[in-house]
This record gives C-alpha cells, structure tokens and sequence, in this order.
C-alpha cells in the first residue's frame, strides 16, 4: 500500500576530527556512548534502514526487526536474512524506491553513500555526531555538505556535537 504522505527521510553519520567516517572498517571504534544512545532511538523512530553494501558488509546489520534495504552493484544477493533486501540501484533511486512503501526512512550508509544523497538533496535531515578522535578512511565532504545544506541545531553531549542538518533551500 502506497505511503499516503511525503516520506520524511533522516540520515545518521559519524564523522571523526580528521573527517574519516570509520576507524579499522567501521563507524562502531570512533563512537561515544552518548552517539550510540542517539542512534538506536533513530532506529527505533524508523520504519526501515537504507544502507550501502560496504556498510552491510562492515557494520552489523543482521537479525534486526525492521526491513533493511541494500544498495550493491553485484547482481548476486550476498546474504539470506530475512528482514534484508538487496537493490541494484543508486543510493538516490533506492531512496525513491522506500520512499513509496515507507513514512520514516532511516539512511546509516558511509559518507560516499551520503554524498550521492546530499548532491541530489534526497535527505529531509542528516544528523551528524562529531567526535575529537581521528579516523583512518572514508572522509566525508564537508564542502558539498555546507554547499547544499544548512545547520539548524548544534549540541554537545558527553563529548560528542550533535548537528541537524536540512536542505538550504
């Protein structure tokens, strides 16, 4: 059944003081107890999860009890989960296509995932946890954030900044 209302798409990125996204393969080594507070209450507010198959491959993503959608580039589906579904689309296309089944979509994939997203300004509100420890890959482009989005909040908890973000138009 179609969602009878725009979906409202958020998405969720941990960015370092160097501006890698991940430490040793994943986002879980940079991120302080208050970032993992605020992330699973994002998760329990969402209706499914959007995510690259870098991220699938690196992050735990199995047994959750909402959907799961993937974006990979191989035609063969890696995993038989069952709340798991593989798409090869875009990071763009795949957020039209839960965009006609979901209301509350939920993007956790990495910065070059995101960057797609925030190029073609398919995310209502991107979140960002800030953290003084450095990383070791997958930068994210500050530049292209600040030139298609604006911040509206800044917080900081424990250590972490918190920011929302929402498209500058």
């Amino acid at each position: 059944m179609p969602v009878p209302h725009k979906s409202k798409v958020r998405a969720n990125l941990l960015v370092a003081a160097n501006g890698a996204t991940t430490f040793e393969g994943s986002s879980r080594k940079l991120s302080p107890k208050a970032d993992r507070v605020r992330f699973h209450e994002l998760r329990r507010q969402a209706d499914i999860l959007l995510i690259g198959g870098n991220t699938f491959r690196n992050e735990p993503y199995l047994g959750l009890s909402i959907p799961v959608f993937v974006s990979t580039r191989s035609p063969n589906k890696p995993d038989k989960s069952p709340n798991v579904e593989f798409f090869q689309l875009s990071p763009t296309q795949l957020v039209a296509t839960a965009r006609k089944k979901f209301h509350s979509i939920l993007v956790e994939g990495g910065a070059n995932f995101l960057s797609e997203l925030i190029e073609n300004l398919a995310i209502d509100e991107l979140l960002i946890t800030r953290v003084e420890r450095s990383g070791d890959d997958n930068y994210f482009d500050e530049k292209l954030l600040t030139e298609k989005y604006r911040r509206i909040l800044r917080s900081e908890v424990e250590g972490a900044i918190f920011e929302n973000w929402v498209p500058a138009h």
